[in-house]
């Protein structure tokens, strides 16, 4: 069996084994790791071109840029023993499941397209009929299929964070106690940096 197939298979079926061997040898999962990473954000981009402009694809790539190095920081501070290589190369295998929240984006996109259209289409009426016509279209976005794709899209989610959690408890060799106090802190100095640059430029 191909490695690059079975390392996914590790991360699905035994994730903290999987990402101990990565973060060990992380120059040698690297490549599959980048391909993860550009693959999400390019099929994205294909997939949803009026959403995710080009400038959009830079932000995303360089907020998950941010968090890992964040990740990588705040972990060292706290007695982590992560290599760089192998922190991303755990993240980029952790981030597997933001490619089927893709197409469950593309697929929930696809059904309601009117409907979010007459949505954004609210702004531009006085607050008056807002009301009067919010109500119906929330209805017809609340439907059966909608919400199993709502429950599917927080299931990855979840599945997403734990993956994420992992990674970093292995490459640290932390707790998981630590580890999810690493991540917590890193969401708030990613939330700082972001703010800053939003109010620099």
């Amino acid at each position: 069996m191909d490695k690059r197939v079975k390392i996914l298979k590790d991360v699905v079926r035994h994730p903290s084994d999987a990402f101990r061997k990565i973060g060990e040898n992380g120059r040698k999962y690297l490549p599959g790791a980048l391909t993860i990473f550009v693959f999400t954000f390019l099929f994205s981009y294909f997939l949803f071109p009026i959403l995710f402009l080009f400038r959009g694809i830079l932000m995303g790539g360089f907020t998950i840029l941010l968090y890992i190095v964040l990740i990588y920081l705040i972990g060292k501070v706290l007695g982590g023993e992560a290599e760089f290589a192998g922190l991303v190369s755990a993240m980029g295998y952790a981030y597997i499941p933001s490619v089927f929240m893709s197409f469950l984006f593309r697929i929930g996109l696809r059904i309601n397209i009117e409907t979010i259209r007459e949505v954004f289409a609210l702004q531009d009426l006085p607050r008056e009929q807002i009301a009067e016509r919010a109500i119906p279209l929330l209805k017809d976005l609340i439907t059966p299929f909608n919400v199993f794709l709502a429950i599917a899209a927080l299931l990855l989610g979840i599945w997403g964070l734990i993956l994420t959690v992992l990674a970093c408890r292995e490459t640290h060799r932390f707790e998981t106690g630590k580890a999810i106090g690493t991540i917590i802190l890193t969401m708030f100095a990613a939330g700082a940096v972001t703010s800053l640059l939003g109010f620099l430029t």
